[in-house]
């Protein structure tokens, strides 16, 4: 019982911070792709990473890049 408990907290935990750090990013652009709906986001997320986000959902997108400032280009 002690570690179902513990791995529900956990998965909650994740789930908390992921939401979470979608919510706090600051967008450098965004869209939604015409005919599919899809959203396309690119986010600073103030810590030396730019993330790229793809998918109807982008809390949990289909398709997720991170890469440090240094090999990016915008």
């Amino acid at each position: 019982m002690m570690k179902t408990t513990y791995k529900l907290i956990t998965a909650l935990f994740v789930s908390v911070i992921a939401t979470s750090s979608y919510a706090i990013c600051d967008k450098l652009f965004s869209c939604t792709v015409k005919g599919n709906h899809k959203k396309v986001q690119v986010c600073d997320d103030d810590n030396g990473y730019i993330t790229y986000r793809f998918g109807r959902n982008l809390n949990s997108p289909e398709m997720k890049l991170t890469l440090p400032y240094h090999r990016t280009s915008i």
